[in-house]
């Protein structure tokens, strides 16, 4: 969430990040966003999932526990009819041309279908042969 958290002043241990809630709300949406291109991936604590990881690895794991959650692709972002400003940003940035002649929404498209030809989890074969 920080990564796509702005803030409206800089941010330290004793000044915590200042936002609107559009602001808020549009990080939620770009954290959406980016969770539908990692459809096979997992969330949770950061600890759970780097001790699952080790597991797996060492052979102490063969499925997913059940406290870390799979993302879960959903075609449309939740919205509500009258979020009026949070649609017409999420409309621009799905219409902004992002490489020549190809805008966001059919880049991501384009990526999403890719991952589809990806075997469940295969990337963490990818991690543990390197």
């Amino acid at each position: 969430m920080c990564r796509i958290m702005v803030s409206l002043r800089k941010c330290s241990p004793s000044q915590p990040a200042e936002l609107t809630e559009e602001l808020y709300l549009m990080g939620l949406l770009s954290m959406q966003i980016a969770e539908n291109i990692d459809l096979y991936g997992l969330y949770g604590n950061i600890f759970d999932l780097l001790n699952f990881l080790s597991d797996l690895k060492t052979g102490k794991a063969e499925e997913i526990p059940p406290y870390l959650l799979s993302n879960v692709e959903f075609e449309e972002l939740p919205l509500l009819p009258e979020e009026k400003a949070l649609r017409a940003w999420v409309g621009g940035l799905y219409r902004k041309e992002v490489l020549e002649g190809k805008n966001f929404r059919e880049l991501l498209d384009e990526i999403k279908e890719k991952l589809k030809e990806k075997e469940s989890l295969s990337f963490l074969k990818e991690i543990f042969t390197s």
